[in-house]
């Protein structure tokens, strides 16, 4: 028996087997998809020879697989981070500042190679536009003044206008009106006023009435006759301890509605060079009334009792 001939075409066969495929490194590329398999199994056995050879060995070893290609790349990109936080709400009128809309955190996708861009955080929600704030109400009107400077004050009342300012004066001075705003007449007779002051310069004082007339609308020419006395204050009071009363007379008796007895009048010591009153303490002074107003210091006395006026 002889063995070299069936060796031989062993050989060639092997040799057959190597040669039909070679590895291709380009295919073992780590950045590919998947890793391509290893060379197919070994050629099929040799032909029967003559029909009693043996029968042929299995083609060459089965082929290694080729290395797996690295990994493919990792899963999907991570999910894009949350949407952008809601717009605040717009602050209502004068209300609130809307809230921003919280963001919601992307998740970074899974994957068998790394992660190729972590999720990014949503942006903070914008806050709402401040609430406009109320509009302001309207300014009041301001009340429209009287007309005539005594108009608010009816019945029986008093004008005062003083004619000397000065703090410290030899002179006291000043033009009263006992005017009548009411619905009834009043005797003229019946009538007086009081002046209250304080007296620094304790001596007799002389009294002038400058000009004294019963005023009807339209018409100041009636005469009137105006008396004075100096009283005493009993007890004396804070900004008089004296008095100076004046009463009444004319031909025009009653006092009818709208009409006034009006006069002016000047009080001075016996030498005003050096008898000197102060003003500023005497209950019936304003050095700011320089035109007729109603003045409460200056006391109105119908048949004795207090008609209108506050005394001290």
């Amino acid at each position: 028996m002889t063995l070299g001939r069936p060796l031989g075409f062993l050989f060639l066969v092997c040799a057959g087997c190597l040669s039909v495929e070679e590895v291709n490194p380009a295919m073992i590329d780590s950045g590919k998809p998947s890793g391509r398999g290893g060379a197919p199994q070994g050629g099929a056995g040799g032909a029967d020879p003559s029909g009693g050879g043996f029968s042929g060995s299995g083609g060459g070893t089965t082929g290694s697989g080729g290395s797996a290609a690295t990994g493919g790349v990792g899963g999907a990109t991570g999910g894009v981070g949350g949407t952008t936080g809601g717009v605040g709400g717009t602050g209502g009128v004068g209300g609130t500042t809307g809230s921003g809309g919280s963001a919601t955190t992307g998740t970074g996708g899974t994957g068998g190679g790394p992660a190729k861009d972590a999720g990014s955080d949503g942006s903070a929600g914008r806050g709402g536009a401040a609430g406009t704030g109320g509009t302001g109400g309207a300014s009041g009107t301001g009340g429209s003044g009287g007309g005539a400077s005594d108009a608010s004050t009816a019945g029986l009342h008093v004008l005062y206008a003083v004619l000397k300012t000065q703090p410290s004066s030899a002179y006291l001075q000043c033009e009263l009106h006992a005017k009548n705003n009411g619905t009834s007449a009043a005797q003229v007779s019946e009538l007086k006023l009081r002046y209250y002051f304080t007296d620094e310069v304790k001596k007799t004082p002389q009294i002038t009435i400058n000009w004294s007339h019963i005023c009807i609308p339209g018409n100041c020419g009636n005469d009137m006759t105006v008396t004075s006395t100096v009283v005493p204050n009993v007890p004396p009071a804070t900004g008089a301890d004296t008095y100076l009363e004046f009463g009444f007379s004319s031909g025009h008796a009653s006092l009818g509605p709208g009409e006034s007895a009006d006069f002016t009048f000047q009080m001075q010591g016996p030498n005003p060079a050096t008898d000197v009153y102060t003003q500023t303490n005497d209950h019936s002074f304003d050095s700011s009334k320089t035109s007729l107003s109603p003045w409460p210091n200056v006391v109105l006395l119908q048949n004795g009792n207090v008609a209108w006026g506050t005394p001290p």
